[in-house]
This record gives structure tokens, sequence and C-alpha cells, in this order.
């Protein structure tokens, strides 16, 4: 009986063994395939997170409110930028004085004007104008050598003075930065004009075209650069003839 009870007991103790390593067993594979699993969930976690951080920059892109709103913004910008005019020219008048350099016509004389002008700036665009000059002349060197040699000395006219109204267009403008310690805006305009020019020999029409560019330091004052061609008719001993020339001149106004 002792020895029959002894085999049962270590019967038992071999199962409760065999028990015990299959359960351990178990326990580290199911631990294992928990790890596994947590990391595929975190795995996966990442990736949706990127996909929605992906789809809301592009969803931000393609948001077409933003985007029209932010169009009207840079264009109404823009029309600030080129559009508005930094000086006021609507029904104003401005006084001016000018200097100009007379090439071409008579090769004999050399003239220089002196003169003032009056416009009225019905608006930025358009403007009238009448202009004084007063010539000043002295033989060029061909009309002194003619002088000096005493021989054939030619007949000679030359303008003492003149009278010009005169309508300009303003196409063109812009502004420019000095350095950026200011700015000034600027104009390109063509100008017509006629009227009367005082000559040695008597009164004549004259009639100019050209054009000019102002530039507006301030609200009040201006300087103009400008280039025209004129044309009238002088009178000599060999009879009448037509005078063609250029004038180049430089002024400054005073808006009132």
């Amino acid at each position: 009986m002792g020895e029959v009870m002894k085999l049962f007991l270590n019967r038992v103790a071999l199962l409760m063994s065999l028990f015990l390593c299959v359960s351990q067993g178990f326990a580290k594979t199911n631990h294992s395939g928990k790890n596994k699993s947590t990391k595929i969930s975190r795995m996966s976690s990442q990736k949706n997170k990127t996909i929605n951080i992906d789809q809301q920059f592009g969803n931000l892109g393609s948001d077409q409110d933003i985007l029209e709103k932010a169009k009207s913004l840079q264009a109404n910008n823009s029309m600030k930028i080129v559009q508005k005019r930094a000086v006021d020219r609507d029904m104003r008048f401005e006084l001016g004085g000018h200097y100009g350099y007379v090439s071409g016509g008579d090769a004999y004389i050399l003239t220089q004007n002196l003169g003032a002008s009056i416009d009225f700036h019905i608006n930025p665009r358009w403007s009238l104008g009448a202009r004084y000059m007063d010539s000043r002349n002295q033989l060029s060197s061909e009309g002194k050598n003619r002088f000096d040699q005493g021989t054939n000395v030619p007949s000679i006219d030359y303008p003492l003075s003149s009278y010009l109204g005169v309508i300009n267009f303003y196409p063109l403008y812009g502004k420019v930065s000095w350095f950026e310690s200011g700015v000034s805006q600027f104009d390109f305009y063509l100008l017509a004009g006629a009227g009367q020019v005082e000559l040695s020999s008597g009164n004549s029409p004259i009639y100019t075209g050209g054009v000019g560019m102002g530039l507006w330091w301030t609200s009040w004052f201006s300087s103009r650069i400008e280039a025209r061609y004129q044309n009238y008719k002088d009178r000599v001993s060999t009879g009448e003839r037509s005078i063609d020339s250029m004038v180049f001149q430089v002024g400054i106004g005073f808006m009132l």
C-alpha cells in the first residue's frame, strides 16, 4: 500500500510540472502577440495622423473662399499703388518759369529763351496753358566769320519774343523712389500750340509741338524737361523763308 501511494504521488507531481511548463509557454506567446498588436496599432495611428495632416493642408490650399479673398486683397493693394496720384491736379493753376535753348533754324544766329508760363489743369490728364519767351540772340561762329571778313555779309532776321497758347495731354505717369528717402510722381505729356513770334523784321505766326516730362517733388512744386519742334517764317533780303528749329527747355512750376 505504501509503494502504491508513493507511485501515485510521483505521477501527480509529474503532471503538475508539465502543466506549469505549458502555462508558462502560452503566457509568453500571448505577451509577444500583444506587443506586436500594440506596435501595429501605433503604426496605424501614426499613418492616420499623417493622412489627416495632409488632408488638412490640402483643404487649406484648395479653399476657394480663402483664395478669392486673397486675390481681392492683392488687387486692391495694386490699385492703390498704381492708380492713386499723389498730386491733386483738378481745376488748379500752375505758375512757372523756364529756360530754353534753340537748335537749328538760321545757321548764323544762336538763340536762347527765358520765359514764364501759366497752366490751368482741368484734371490730371489735360491742361491748357499760355507761355511767353524773351529771346536772347548772338552770332554763331560761322556768322562771326562772315561778318569779320566783311564780304558776302548775310542778311539775318532773329526772334525778339514770342507768345504761345498750348494744350497738354498726360497719358502716362509713374513714381520714383530717391534712395528710399522719398517718392516723387512724374508725368510724360504731349503738347501742341500756336501763337505769334516777334522778329526783328516784324511779326509772324508760330506753331509748335513736342513731348515733355513733369516731375512733382511735392504737392505744390514741380520741374519740367521739354523738347518741342517749332516753325515760323522770317524775312531776309532774298525774301520770306521757313524756319524749322528744336527747342530744349527746362523749367520749374508752383501749384496754386
